[in-house]
């Protein structure tokens, strides 16, 4: 079910139901600890999942936001030997932009994301925090901005389950990092009175 209004509210709500839902029956030898898994029916697999997104422009003020949240669970048949999963995740996402006077602006972006995959692994919270602010020059041709990304830096924690095992694992490539950047817009794009197809001789001269 989806719906949407006002020219970027929209609104989504997702269920699903299968019987004999593919999964993974895993487990690890005790004596030789090597991992064994190989691909099974489970007894039924339940996804529940919804969104809601809005843009916002009041004066100053632009951005756009999107919150979502899903629901799985995973019920096994007795080969599995284990419990049914229950795996919860949400995410929202958050771009905030002021725009000040005398062409002076600030950004600022926030992304919160947790995820769970159907029978078996599930990630921790994670957060995406960036803030901008910089200044426009020449009408708005060229712009000066100084940022600071991964305000938070983003580590991947993840746990997966099986028949008689749980692990987890520790993952993280990102740091905090300071940016300076000056860009300048050469020119604007102009309307083409006529565009001819993609097998046209002059088709490499538009970019």
């Amino acid at each position: 079910v989806e719906w949407s209004i006002w020219e970027g509210l929209s609104f989504d709500v997702y269920y699903s139901h299968f019987l004999r839902s593919i999964s993974n029956l895993t487990f690890v030898d005790p004596v030789s600890g090597i991992v064994h898994s190989t691909s099974k029916n489970a007894k039924q697999n339940q996804e529940l999942s919804a969104s809601i997104n809005w843009p916002t422009r009041l004066g100053i003020w632009s951005g756009y936001h999107s919150v979502w949240f899903n629901y799985n669970k995973t019920t096994f048949t007795e080969e599995f030997d284990r419990a049914p999963f229950f795996g919860i995740g949400f995410g929202a996402y958050f771009y905030e932009n002021f725009d000040l006077p005398k062409e002076y602006f600030i950004n600022t972006s926030l992304q919160i994301n947790r995820s769970a995959w159907a029978g078996n692994q599930q990630s921790n919270t994670t957060y995406n925090w960036n803030i901008g602010a910089g200044k426009k020059f020449l009408d708005g041709d060229m712009t000066l901005q100084i940022k600071v990304n991964n305000i938070i830096p983003r580590k991947q924690i993840g746990r997966s389950v099986g028949s008689n095992f749980s692990s987890s694992s520790f993952f993280q490539n990102q740091f905090t990092q300071f940016n300076v950047s000056l860009r300048y817009k050469f020119g604007r794009l102009k309307a083409i009175s006529n565009i001819q197809d993609a097998g046209g001789s002059s088709q490499g001269g538009r970019l």
